[in-house]
């Protein structure tokens, strides 16, 4: 949401707020000993050659790092920046997709299809190519800015009585089930009122052919910004029923691998992290890259999404690089936010 809105006097909403208050500890986790955890109010006194690795960065941010002492020479510039800003933009993951599509078709078990609109005409024509769909904001994480649309199918007769009162059913006697219903009227007003909000504070939104879930995966990287690219591992998530994200599994790669193994060959896995490992290398950037992708029912999608930023899947990876294993939650209880590997019990 910081990319989003892209100016340095950027406010969160409460709630990401005391999540920033309540989670700041976090990178604890992963710190080596002469690290400096911030808390996000302490001044800070840096060296000139010191290393700041940000969840993400943003002009938000920046201003931050600012206010709390850092010196300029230690932060990205705006061009720098925006570059970041636009790599994190939906259409990166778009094109990739079909760029994937093109190259590495996995024997034609390969899923997923994407469209960038920049009217609500646009989407609509999208929303009926795909039928089942989902509308996405063009920055946005975490399940925030997504907004599924019904597929095509009108609703059974039973549940247009039960809407309508008994006075309906001479209306609806013989109608069809299967009679698809039209575009706009799938988009409904709400829908569509929230599409070209989006479309005028974002520019463009993003549609999808929505795809019946089996589990969610991600390959995690580290770009040197010199070409490099280093594999951190295999990260096994899981979601609410919005997309927002609930916990990975932390565990040895070997049995992440082994897991996975039970739904798709691994060969397909180790191709899709060849073409990204290749691919990422040609990208003029240096830190952490999530790519979040999904085993459906009609394939595998490798790009679902691209992280551009720390993510809790690599947490999980580094977490289990210590020898602790389990399940890595994060939870708001009572009021308040909490993060933990849970053992397995024996």
């Amino acid at each position: 949401m910081a990319l989003a809105d892209g100016h340095p006097g950027y406010t969160p909403p409460a709630q990401i707020q005391q999540m920033r208050r309540e989670l700041w500890w976090l990178p604890q986790w992963w710190a080596e000993e002469d690290d400096i955890v911030w808390n996000g109010e302490d001044r800070l006194t840096l060296k000139d050659d010191t290393r700041i690795l940000p969840w993400g960065w943003s002009p938000a941010l920046c201003h931050q790092l600012k206010q709390a002492g850092v010196q300029e020479s230690l932060l990205p510039s705006s061009e720098k920046l925006e570059h970041i800003r636009q790599l994190s933009h939906r259409q990166t993951a778009v094109s990739l997709l079909q760029e994937l599509r093109d190259e590495l078709p996995l024997d034609g078990h390969i899923a997923g299809e994407s469209t960038l609109c920049h009217n609500i005409e646009e989407a609509e024509d999208a929303v009926g190519r795909y039928g089942e769909a989902v509308m996405k904001s063009p920055w946005s994480s975490s399940g925030r800015g997504i907004r599924k649309v019904p597929g095509p199918i009108g609703p059974s007769p039973s549940l247009s009585l039960v809407r309508r009162g008994a006075d309906s059913q001479r209306d609806i006697e013989g109608t069809d089930v299967t009679t698809p219903l039209p575009t706009r009227e799938r988009l409904g007003e709400g829908l569509k009122t929230w599409a070209k909000r989006i479309l005028k504070a974002q520019g463009s939104i993003v549609v999808e052919r929505f795809l019946h879930k089996v589990t969610d995966f991600a390959l995690e990287f580290w770009l040197d910004g010199k070409g490099g690219v280093e594999y951190r591992g295999l990260s096994l998530f899981y979601t609410n029923e919005r997309g927002a994200y609930l916990g990975n599994w932390v565990a040895p790669e070997e049995q992440k691998l082994a897991w996975l193994a039970q739904y798709i060959p691994l060969q397909y896995l180790q191709d899709i992290r060849k073409w990204w490992e290749e691919r990422l290398s040609r990208f003029d950037y240096a830190g952490p890259v999530g790519i979040d992708m999904m085993l459906a029912e009609e394939g595998i999608c490798p790009c679902i999404e691209v992280n551009w930023r720390w993510t809790m899947g690599l947490v999980s990876c580094l977490v289990a690089e210590q020898g602790r294993y389990g399940r890595m939650v994060v939870e708001y209880i009572y009021g308040h936010y909490s993060a933990e590997v849970e053992a397995f019990g024996n």
